[in-house]
């Protein structure tokens, strides 16, 4: 009996963390930092995935122009500028090779539609580029196709909000794999992009 008891609790305990990651922690999880208007608001890119079964908004407030955060983004990718958060999980997987860049690059800031942004030996099809406002890319593999798109707005008073919108549609096994996983590493690209241009604001 003593036995049986304990393996209740563990399935009861078991249960309840379910219910906890489905519920809270994972509406947290997909509109990190977000507020109400920005989840609701419409975000290029949205009428690109058909059949979507999951959408994210995560957002941060970035103390510098749109002009001082757009170059980061648009020279990113493997062998250029990097993806700046989670370098480790990139470079094990071969998606990154070397560290991200801390210093805008010039030669780097030609995105243009229709190109990729390299990930080691896959890639993101850049889909729409509107400098200083918004960048569109997608990628697609077996079994699944996500969008992510990331736009600048800038704030009243100072400041702008760097808005991420990702758009999955696919296999729901592989969505709740990946989720926490890149849940993790937005957390550290949003940081890490916005140390590096309230840096270079401020320089």
């Amino acid at each position: 009996m003593a036995k049986l008891g304990k393996r209740v609790g563990r399935a009861a305990k078991t249960a309840v963390a379910a219910v906890v990651y489905v519920g809270p922690v994972r509406r947290w999880m997909r509109d990190w930092g977000a507020t109400p208007d920005e989840i609701a608001r419409a975000m290029p890119g949205d009428d690109l995935l058909a059949d979507v079964i999951d959408q994210s908004t995560r957002a941060i407030t970035i103390s510098a122009t749109p002009e001082a955060i757009w170059p980061w983004l648009a020279q990113m990718g493997d062998r250029r500028g990097g993806f700046y958060g989670g370098e480790a999980l990139f470079r094990l997987f071969g998606l990154q090779h070397g560290h991200s860049a801390e210093k805008v690059a010039p030669e780097l800031q030609g995105l243009k539609e229709g190109s990729e942004m390299p990930a080691g030996w896959t890639g993101l099809k850049v889909l729409k580029v509107e400098p200083n406002r918004a960048l569109v890319m997608e990628r697609s593999g077996r079994g699944y196709r996500y969008t992510w798109a990331l736009a600048l707005f800038p704030k009243e008073g100072g400041g702008t909000r760097l808005v991420s919108r990702a758009r999955y549609a696919g296999s729901k096994a592989l969505l709740a794999i990946a989720e926490p996983i890149v849940f993790g590493m937005m957390r550290s690209w949003f940081a890490r992009v916005k140390e590096r241009a309230e840096r270079g604001a401020r320089a």
